[in-house]
C-alpha cells in the first residue's frame, strides 16, 4: 500500500509537470520490452524454418488451404509443424499473457495520466492525430515491435499459416493432436484479434500495422478456429467457412 500511494504521488507530480515527458517514456520502455521479448522468442525457431526478409506474405498467405480451394489441391500432406514452431507460438501466447497484466496495472497507477490523455483526445477532436491510452501504448508495442517486427515477422507468419494447415487438412493427413491445434488456433485469434483492435498511432511511427494485422492474421486465424477438427472428413471439406 505504501509502494502504491509512492507511485500514485510520483505520477501525479510528473503529469503536472509535463506528462508528454511520463507518456513518452511510457512509450519508449513498452517498445524495448517489446523488441527483448521478439529477440528471446526468435531463438526459438531455427533460420530454416523462416522465410527470406523479400518474401511475399500476402502471397504465402493465398496458399493456406482455407481460401475456398477444392480438395484436389489437398492431395499431399501439409508442411509439418515443428516442435520449435509449436513453442514459438506458445511463447508469444505467454508473453502477450504478461503484457496484458502490465497494461492493467499501468491503468490503476497512471490515472491521472489517462486523464491527461483523454483531455488530449478531446482537444485533438475527430480531425486531430490519435493519441493511445496507456492500454493502447502497450498493445501497439506488442503488435508492432515484438509480433510485427523485423525479428520475429517472419518465423511467427511460418508458424501460424502451417498451423493452420495442419488443422485444415484432410482427415487423412491430420495430426493426431488436431484437437490441441485447434485450441491453440482459437487462443491465438483471441490475441491476434485484440492486438488488431487497437487503433494506429498516427504520430509514432506504427500506421498501418493494425490492417496488417487483420489481413495477414486475424482473418485467416478466424477461417480457420471455425474447422472442427473432429467432424470435417475428407468428403466435407470444400475449402468454405
Amino acid at each position: 500500500e505504501a509502494t502504491e500511494r509512492s507511485v500514485d504521488v510520483m505520477v501525479r507530480k510528473m503529469t503536472r509537470h509535463s506528462w508528454t515527458l511520463l507518456y513518452d517514456a511510457i512509450v519508449s520502455e513498452m517498445r524495448l520490452r517489446a523488441r527483448v521479448v521478439a529477440h528471446h522468442l526468435g531463438t526459438l525457431v531455427p533460420t530454416q524454418r523462416c522465410l527470406s526478409v523479400d518474401s511475399d506474405l500476402n502471397s504465402l498467405l493465398l496458399t493456406i488451404p482455407i481460401w475456398n480451394v477444392r480438395k484436389r489441391s489437398m492431395a499431399h500432406a501439409p508442411p509439418p509443424l515443428h516442435p520449435e514452431q509449436v513453442a514459438l507460438l506458445k511463447g508469444v501466447l505467454d508473453a502477450w499473457t504478461e503484457f496484458e497484466e502490465l497494461a492493467s496495472m499501468l491503468d490503476i497507477y497512471h490515472y491521472p495520466l489517462v486523464l491527461q490523455i483523454e483531455q488530449e483526445q478531446e482537444a485533438q477532436g475527430e480531425q486531430g492525430g490519435h493519441t493511445p491510452h496507456v492500454r493502447e501504448i502497450v498493445t501497439i508495442a506488442f503488435r508492432s515491435f515484438c509480433v510485427g517486427g523485423s525479428l520475429l515477422l517472419n518465423a511467427f507468419t511460418v508458424a501460424v499459416f502451417t498451423l493452420i494447415g495442419q488443422v485444415a487438412a484432410p482427415k487423412r493427413h491430420r495430426p493426431s493432436n488436431a484437437t490441441q491445434l485447434f485450441d491453440l488456433i482459437q487462443r491465438l485469434f483471441e490475441m491476434t484479434e485484440a492486438l488488431a483492435d487497437a487503433g494506429d498511432d498516427a504520430l509514432g511511427g506504427t500506421r498501418g500495422t493494425a490492417t496488417q494485422f487483420r489481413e495477414l492474421w486475424v482473418r485467416p486465424l478466424e477461417r480457420a478456429r471455425h474447422l472442427d477438427p473432429l467432424r470435417i472428413g475428407d468428403d466435407d471439406w470444400d475449402g468454405d467457412c
